[in-house]
C-alpha cells in the first residue's frame, strides 16, 4: 500500500488552500526510543472546515489535511492494520468514523523493518502492542488534543495480524502450546508452523515472558478476519470483559477457519461473515491504479462488490462503537 511518507509532501502542498472540511487529516510521527526510529501515524478526525479531494501516491481522499478538529468528539478508534500495511491500508474506514465524530488513530507498525532486523524485541509481535499505547499516549498528551480527548473512551479496529494486538492490549496472552493442536493439520502454514517460524514464536515467548501489554483504557474491539488464534491462550481469552464484533470472509485464502472458530469460541461470540469474499476484503477499496498491480490484494471475487462491502461494515463498526461508548 502507499507510503505513509508520501502524506507528508502532499500535505506541504496540499494545506494552504485547505478551508472548510468533514474529516480532518494530520500525518505526524512518534519517536520510539527502543526500536530508535520515527514510527508514522495518520489522525483523522471531525472538524469544521471543509474537505477537498486531495490525490495522494494512487489514492483520491476527501479530508482536509491538517484542519483544526471540531469541539466534540464522541470517543477515539484506533486502527491496526495486518502485516506489512500501513496508516491507509483503512483509510475508508477512518474517514467514516471520522465523520462521525471518532478521533481515528491509525499508525503504520514497521513491521518488516522489524522483522529485518533479526532482533526478537523489534519483532511485530512485540512491537505492536507497545507501540498502540504509545501512539494513544502521545494523542491524549498532545497539546492540540489532550483537552479535546480527555477522558474519552477507547476502541480499536483490527485487520488480521493486528486483531493479535487488539488481543493482547485487552488481555490475551502469548502461549505457544497451542500450536500443538493446530500445526499437525496445517503444517503448510509457513506463518506459524514452518521450523523458521517456530524458531521466532519461541524467541518472542521468551521476550515477552512476563510482560502484561493489557491497556485498560481500550475497552472495546472490532475484529477483521482474525489471525494468530493458536498462539493466544483459550483462557486469558475467555476472561476478556469487553465488547467485540468480528467480522470474516467466507473465502479467506489467508486464513483456516480454525482461527474464526477458535476466536468465536473462546470469546463467545458470533461473527458476521463476508459472503464470498477473501481476506484482503477488508482494506479499503483500491483505485483503478492499483488494481492490476496489486491484484492479489485488490481483486475480489466475482460478485464481490467491495466498495458495498465497506458501506455495510463501516456503517456497523459506527453503530457498534455508539452502543458500546453509551
Amino acid at each position: 500500500m502507499l507510503s505513509i511518507n508520501k502524506l507528508l509532501v502532499a500535505c506541504m502542498l496540499f494545506c494552504s488552500t485547505i478551508a472548510l472540511a468533514q474529516t480532518g487529516l494530520v500525518v505526524t510521527s512518534v519517536t520510539d526510543p527502543v526500536f530508535d526510529k520515527e514510527v508514522d501515524v495518520a489522525l483523522w478526525y471531525p472538524t469544521d472546515n471543509s474537505s477537498i479531494k486531495t490525490e495522494l501516491g494512487p489514492f483520491t481522499l476527501d479530508v482536509a489535511l491538517g484542519a483544526e478538529p471540531s469541539d466534540t468528539v464522541k470517543g477515539i478508534v484506533i486502527i491496526s492494520h495486518g502485516f506489512a500495511g500501513d496508516g491507509l491500508s483503512h483509510s475508508d474506514t477512518a474517514i467514516h468514523l471520522a465523520q462521525e465524530g471518532y478521533f481515528v488513530i491509525s499508525p503504520t507498525h514497521p513491521d518488516e523493518a522489524g522483522l529485518g532486523s533479526n532482533n526478537v524485541g523489534l519483532d511485530p509481535l512485540v512491537l505492536r502492542p507497545r507501540h498502540i499505547s504509545m501512539m494513544l499516549d502521545a494523542a491524549l498528551e498532545h497539546p492540540n488534543y489532550s483537552q479535546l480527548l480527555e477522558n474519552k473512551p477507547v476502541g480499536i479496529v483490527a485487520h488480521s495480524l493486528g486483531t493479535y494486538t487488539a488481543l493482547v492490549k485487552l488481555g490475551a496472552t502469548l502461549d505457544l502450546d497451542g500450536l500443538d493442536t493446530y500445526c499437525p493439520d496445517h503444517k503448510k502454514d509457513p506463518i506459524l508452523c514452518s521450523r523458521r517460524a517456530k524458531n521466532r514464536l519461541k524467541a518472542v515467548a521468551e521476550e515477552l515472558a512476563g510482560t502484561n501489554f493489557t491497556d485498560d483504557r481500550i475497552t472495546s474491539a472490532v475484529l477483521l478476519a482474525p489471525a494468530y488464534a493458536p498462539v493466544l491462550n483459550s483462557d486469558s481469552l475467555t476472561t476478556i470483559d469487553a465488547p467485540i464484533k468480528i467480522f470474516v470472509a467466507e473465502n479467506d485464502e489467508e486464513l483456516s477457519p480454525y482461527h474464526v472458530e477458535y476466536f468465536a469460541d473462546a470469546l463467545n461470540q458470533e461473527t458476521e461473515m463476508i459472503p464470498d469474499a477473501g481476506h484482503f476484503v477488508f482494506l479499503t477499496p483500491c483505485p483503478p491504479s492499483l488494481v492490476e498491480e496489486l491484484a492479489f490484494l485488490c481483486k475480489d471475487a466475482e460478485g464481490v462488490d467491495r466498495e458495498l462491502v465497506h458501506a455495510n461494515v463501516n456503517q456497523t463498526i459506527t453503530t457498534f462503537f455508539e452502543e458500546v461508548f453509551e
